[in-house]
């Protein structure tokens, strides 16, 4: 899933991070460079470097606000949308939808390319903000929040899973999915357990320790989905999580999303092509020309 349309501090808040290129041992992330208006500048950074930011981030001041007491899980809530519709430039994507995922239900959102399937996902999880109509998760009305407080709800409340994964390459895979609980301050006892109880859900307790460069694709995907539902969010967003994996190993991956969500009671919203896929979830929502089709 791209944030496509929101801000740069929006993409890094939904992401958890630091996007990096895939190399053994360094990160590189650009900056302005005060020598040439314009221009970037590489940064690179060892692991250990990378991992004492990973620490200090989850220590920062957003951190501190939260109490490390916090419960693991965020609580089942409904998401709804009410008469939403959004646009880029003259272009109207979503028109009109109203479309609610009862606490617990998972729905898999269909239709043709460009009918609006990825925006809608994009609202649903706040990041992006309806020109018309409201988004609402619990009592909270999610499009009148501001950027930091939709941030909160999704560092809180929500787990997402990208077609490509976007493991942190500097990670291994139990540190990425640590990662969000790191940041939201729960207590290490607790989250490490949670981490662990799901990577041996997943099968891949076996490569816990490894960088993501080290495994197979499939392993990576179910890490990604491992950090998205260890932290036990309401509700899970996930942009063609299969799209990149072959038949056979892009199955392996689904079912471990299926099963594990329905064991934590946790909503999903997944956005697919492929209608056997689709044909899995409790109920399939289709969207054409931005609109869901009665």
């Amino acid at each position: 899933m791209t944030a496509t349309g929101s801000t740069p501090a929006e993409r890094s808040t939904v992401t958890t991070g630091l996007a990096a290129p895939q190399q053994k041992n360094t990160a590189a992330t650009t900056a302005p460079s005060p020598s040439r208006s314009g221009s970037t500048t590489t940064i690179r950074l060892s692991r250990a470097r990378c991992r004492r930011a990973v620490t200090a981030l989850s220590h920062s001041e957003l951190v501190q606000r939260v109490p490390v007491e916090v419960p693991l899980t965020s609580g089942p809530r409904r998401l709804s949308a009410r008469g939403v519709s959004f646009a880029f430039g003259q272009e109207t994507i979503v028109r009109e939808v109203d479309f609610s995922v009862d606490a617990g239900e998972r729905v898999a959102l269909v239709g043709p390319s460009g009918s609006g399937k990825s925006t809608l996902l994009h609202l649903l999880a706040g990041v992006l903000v309806p020109a018309e109509g409201l988004i609402s998760f619990g009592d909270e009305t999610l499009s009148q929040l501001d950027v930091d407080g939709r941030a909160d709800i999704r560092l809180r409340h929500f787990g997402f899973v990208f077609q490509f994964a976007e493991l942190l390459p500097e990670l291994t895979l139990r540190e990425n999915a640590e990662l969000p609980s790191r940041i939201i301050g729960l207590k290490r006892s607790i989250f490490r357990q949670s981490v662990a109880e799901v990577f041996d859900s997943l099968g891949i307790t076996d490569v816990a320790d490894k960088a993501p460069s080290q495994v197979s694709g499939g392993q990576r995907q179910r890490a990604a989905i491992a950090r998205a539902l260890a932290h036990q969010p309401s509700v899970v967003f996930a942009d063609e999580p299969t799209g990149a994996l072959d038949q056979e190993t892009g199955s392996t991956a689904l079912q471990a999303l299926l099963s594990l969500s329905e064991s934590l009671g946790t909503s999903l919203v997944v956005v697919t092509h492929d209608l056997r896929i689709a044909s899995q979830f409790d109920r399939v929502v289709t969207l054409r020309d931005g609109c869901v089709d009665a």
